[in-house]
């Protein structure tokens, strides 16, 4: 294969491997916004079927996702008992962003310059508030639809 070729086919493969990585991101938020069936991630997140069973095969292999079904407790319509749907496992999400966290002090600490290493301190420590930030307003969104669909369930 000609230099030119192969140098075309890596960055074919890069940009592939960029546009499933955020699609797997894509994916993933839709699903901690809030829990979700396939249906509804195919509506959300307009990818193909394959495409989409394929990401879903990759987050669950990562544990960071789940298949669960909708129990009568969880739903004041009767249609939706039994429904499968994917939801993001709270703890691995929070494992996952922090890693991605701790990786940003540790490419700090490898600078030398000591002005760059104390920016890309102070930016991962900003990052680290933003994440924890969102996750608090997840579990706070999740508690509050929680409990609307309790009361639409007792009020039956």
């Amino acid at each position: 294969m000609k230099t030119k070729d192969m140098k075309i086919k890596k960055a074919q493969g890069e940009k592939s491997r960029r546009l499933a990585s955020q699609n797997l991101a894509k994916i993933y938020l839709k699903i901690a916004e809030k829990p979700l069936s396939f249906s509804e991630l195919l509506t959300e997140t307009e990818l193909s079927k394959p495409i989409l069973m394929k990401h879903l095969r990759t987050l669950q292999k990562e544990q960071l996702i789940y298949k669960d079904t909708i129990k009568p407790t969880e739903t004041s319509n009767p249609l939706e008992i039994g429904k499968i749907i994917y939801k993001v496992k709270e703890d691995e999400m929070e494992n996952f962003l922090m890693q991605t966290i701790h990786m940003n002090f540790t490419i700090a600490d490898l600078v030398e310059d000591e002005n760059l290493k104390q920016k890309l301190n102070e930016y991962a420590k900003e990052i680290a508030k933003a994440i924890i930030q969102y996750i608090n307003q997840l579990r706070a969104s999740r508690k509050q639809s929680q409990k609307a669909e309790l009361k639409k369930i007792q009020k039956k």
